[in-house]
Parts: C-alpha cells; sequence; structure tokens
C-alpha cells in the first residue's frame, strides 16, 4: 500500500512547506519532460526503422521483379531450344512427348 503525503491545510502550511511544494511540481515537470522527450526519440526510431524495413521490402521485391523476368527469359530461350530438340528428333507428333507441339497433335487426334 501507497502512503499519502503529509496533508496541509492553507493554516497550517509553512513557507517552507510550500517551497517544498514547489520543488516538488518543478521535479515532476522536469521528469515529465524528459518522459516526453524519450518518447518522442523512440518514436522517431521507430518511425526510421519502419521506413528502413519498408525500403528492404521495396527493393526486395524489385528484385524479386528482376528474378522473375530473368526466369521468363530463361525459360523461353529453353523452350525454343526444347521444341528444336523435339522437332529434331521426330517429325510427326509422338504420344507421350512431353513438348507442346506433340502434345497439342495427339490431344486433336484423341
Amino acid at each position: 500500500m501507497t502512503t499519502q503525503p503529509e496533508r496541509h491545510t492553507v493554516d497550517t502550511i509553512t513557507s517552507d512547506a510550500l517551497d517544498q511544494l514547489y520543488a516538488r511540481i518543478v521535479d515532476l515537470e522536469q521528469q515529465l519532460a524528459f518522459e516526453r522527450d524519450e518518447h518522442r526519440q523512440a518514436h522517431e526510431i521507430e518511425t526510421e526503422n519502419a521506413a528502413r524495413e519498408i525500403d528492404r521490402a521495396l527493393v526486395a521485391e524489385a528484385r524479386v521483379r528482376e528474378l522473375g523476368a530473368e526466369v521468363a527469359r530463361l525459360t523461353a530461350g529453353q523452350c525454343t531450344h526444347a521444341l528444336a530438340v523435339c522437332e529434331q528428333h521426330h517429325r510427326v507428333p509422338v504420344a507421350g512427348c512431353p513438348y507442346p507441339r506433340c502434345k497439342a497433335a495427339t490431344a486433336r487426334t484423341t
């Protein structure tokens, strides 16, 4: 249980007690200003960290798009090569061949 400070009535308060009360008010105001400053600094740090995280996420997203485009480019080149390989192995489409030309042709005949 917390103890309450000594209560003074207007008639019994001395100038020393009043000075102590004013000093306590000044101390509390300084403490409040310090706490507000600490809170403001913490908020600024959180805001800066959030901004950095957003920047990192945007850079990562751009890199993923770049890599996706590279994969698409390489896959397109592979498909062209694979079609040439398919045509090189057999001129007539063959059932069971995994290449699109053969799959499409065998799907039409069945």
